[in-house]
């Protein structure tokens, strides 16, 4: 009988709670949104100059400058460098707007000329190449910083200091591959180490509610706390598979259903006492 009461207690908290789960993802990095200052040129293309063809020598500088100004351009989109510093996007991005709106290699004058334009844009993108990665990196560091703390403060060290180490290899590879200038593979670890400290303080937070009701909810609502169980199971199928996003959303679904338990427990308690 107490056990059907309780039973009844907890679909009624289900029912209250909602047992939906939200699959939380951390974003792969810039899509969408053009960046300020991107848009196409209405500039008019200036009539060519004439004069002897460029060598091939220039062509290759010319090349060499368009190139560099690209890396730059494209990395500092990467990074988000546009949000981060975006007077310093604008300077850069109308120097590259106006080495491409002046570009002319018509001649061995012109594509001089256009080479030593590309060059100025291309030193601006590299100077504020720099300064986003150092301003990113910051930024992630602080962010990561209080996600591992987090983590600490639920009991990481006590009760789950494997996947607290697993966190940390991560975290450590990004900063290996910081070093040596990898700094898209450095932006991928310190993105997915992120996501292992968010989940890992989920579940810890779900670990430490099962305790409070396990004592109790074995008796008196197995049935539940063994389906709340198979939740918990699949949070940590989903870690080893290195689904991080779905170990957080099951960890904080299976929390729900221990603290519903433990709700239901506690009117039953107080209804037969």
């Amino acid at each position: 009988m107490k056990r059907a009461y309780v039973g009844w207690i907890l679909l009624v908290l289900f029912a209250i709670f909602g047992m939906s789960a939200t699959c939380i993802t951390f974003p792969d990095g810039y899509e969408g949104t053009v960046p300020p200052g991107t848009q196409a040129s209405t500039a008019r293309t200036p009539a060519r100059a004439t004069g002897p063809a460029p060598s091939q020598e220039e062509m290759t500088a010319y090349n060499a400058e368009v190139h560099r100004a690209a890396i730059a351009r494209n990395m500092i989109i990467e990074f988000e460098g546009y949000a981060l510093l975006p007077s310093e996007w604008q300077a850069a991005e109308n120097l590259f707007n106006q080495a491409s709106d002046q570009s002319d290699i018509s001649t061995s004058q012109s594509t001089r000329d256009s080479t030593s334009r590309y060059a100025r844009s291309a030193d601006a993108f590299e100077n504020l190449e720099r300064a986003t990665l150092t301003r990113y990196y910051e930024n992630m560091e602080a962010e990561l910083l209080r996600a591992r703390n987090a983590a600490i403060a639920a009991g990481a060290m006590q009760y789950a200091p494997d996947l607290l180490a697993q966190s940390d290899f991560v975290l450590n590879s990004a900063g290996w591959k910081y070093g040596y200038g990898d700094y898209s593979g450095a932006q991928d670890d310190a993105r997915t180490a992120l996501a292992m400290y968010n989940a890992l303080t989920v579940w810890l937070g779900a670990y430490t509610a099962r305790q409070e009701v396990v004592h109790l909810a074995e008796d008196l609502a197995p049935e539940v706390f063994f389906r709340a169980d198979i939740v918990f199971a699949s949070s940590m199928n989903s870690w080893n598979a290195g689904n991080y996003a779905a170990a957080q959303d099951n960890a904080r679904f299976a929390h729900s259903m221990y603290y519903a338990i433990g709700v239901g427990i506690d009117a039953y308690i107080s209804r037969e006492y």
